[in-house]
């Protein structure tokens, strides 16, 4: 067990809004991003365990998509910079993880 979920179980929380992100739009590898991934997907892991959870927000960016486009969905996502495909990993994350 980690430490965010040794956290998250002691405190045990009925919500949880997690506004978390590296924001900049830098040309950095993805792999610099991983607090948009990876802490997503240990904060995914730690809530599915909390039993009185009522409700988890995750936010995200316009950026998933290239500045301009229209949204369509959640399945079309045009994201150009390295940013805005960690936040597009993220949302995927949210939505494939969540119990």
């Amino acid at each position: 067990m980690d430490e965010l979920e040794k956290i998250v179980l002691k405190i045990s929380p009925d919500y949880i809004i997690h506004l978390a992100a590296r924001t900049d739009i830098s040309n950095d590898p993805s792999w610099k991003y991983f607090s948009n991934t990876l802490g997503v997907n240990n904060l995914i892991t730690a809530s599915n365990k909390v039993k009185n959870l009522r409700r988890v927000i995750f936010t995200s960016t316009q950026l998933v998509n290239k500045l301009g486009d229209k949204f369509i969905n959640y399945e079309n996502y045009t994201a150009n910079t390295t940013y805005g495909e960690s936040k597009v990993i993220g949302e995927l994350l949210v939505r494939s993880k969540i119990a």
